[in-house]
């Protein structure tokens, strides 16, 4: 999964400014807007009818290319069921549809209960969770990433990736917040250079208006992938809000260097216009 994919939702859900943000995408992953969650409708929790749904939105071929691996996705074999499986990632990955993802990851998890299989559902579920518009099916696909994430660090405590993934599910809940916070300072302890825990500790940082510690955790994510503009982008808006403008002007620049999507560069360059007056 994409860094980006990973966090994302944590943005949308700690504060809406940094949610704003994201308005400027095409950093150095695969981004999507995302958008409050709307009134819950009646959120059918079952796969097949998940499965059913968005296979109806596919075209013809590709209908007929999933529903084929589906069924290879279900024969007793299992390296037929597995390569049926993985390929069936690799597309609805591709169509950003990762709760269908996630399932069949899940269902390589329970044909082989090993932490790789687990923590990609995970994963893939925490990731739909934050993008899915209606709250049920947010909710839903949140809880079970976090049974999952838990369930891998349980199988190995020393999984940093799994209790950075507990702590981005704990913090959804505002009242919960400071309870991931130790939880990211522990991986930290361990890896001092964990990219996931850095960003993650720095949103928060942000939100909680820690705006010095914010700064240094970005300067940090800079310094350990100097090429990724979206870690420019939050360094940037950390030296705004701060009254370094100079800085931020240059680090947008950098944001904009390292876009592949001309609108994320048109909107940044709109800021740094701004800041220029």
């Amino acid at each position: 999964m994409k860094e980006k994919h990973i966090v994302a939702g944590l943005l949308f859900i700690c504060c809406a400014a940094i949610v704003a943000f994201l308005a400027y995408k095409g950093f150095n992953t695969s981004e999507k807007t995302l958008t409050p969650h709307q009134a819950s409708t009646k959120f059918n929790a079952d796969f097949a009818d998940i499965i059913s749904q968005a296979t109806k939105k596919l075209t013809d071929i590709e209908r007929a290319f999933v529903n084929e691996q589906g069924q290879r996705a279900k024969n007793t074999d299992t390296v037929v069921a597995f390569d049926a499986c993985r390929t069936l990632v690799k597309f609805w990955d591709s169509v950003e549809r990762f709760d269908v993802a996630g399932y069949y990851y899940t269902q390589m998890y329970e044909r082989s209960p090993s932490e790789f299989n687990l923590m990609n559902a995970s994963q893939r579920y925490y990731e739909h969770a934050t993008v899915v518009a209606d709250s049920s099916a947010s909710a839903f696909f949140l809880k079970r990433a976090a049974d999952g994430f838990k369930k891998a660090l349980k199988q190995n405590p020393s999984n940093l990736d799994a209790k950075v993934g507990v702590a981005m599910c704990t913090v959804t809940d505002r009242n919960m917040v400071m309870q991931a916070i130790p939880m990211l300072k522990e991986v930290l302890a361990a890896d001092s250079n964990h990219i996931r825990a850095n960003f993650v500790l720095g949103v928060l940082q942000i939100e909680s208006g820690q705006l010095p510690k914010a700064l240094h955790s970005f300067e940090k994510l800079v310094s350990l992938q100097p090429s990724n503009g979206e870690f420019y982008f939050y360094l940037a808006e950390v030296q705004q809000k701060i009254g370094n403008t100079q800085a931020a002007i240059f680090n947008y620049e950098q944001a904009k260097v390292h876009s592949t999507n001309a609108a994320s560069k048109e909107g940044i360059e709109q800021i740094i216009k701004e800041l220029k007056k």
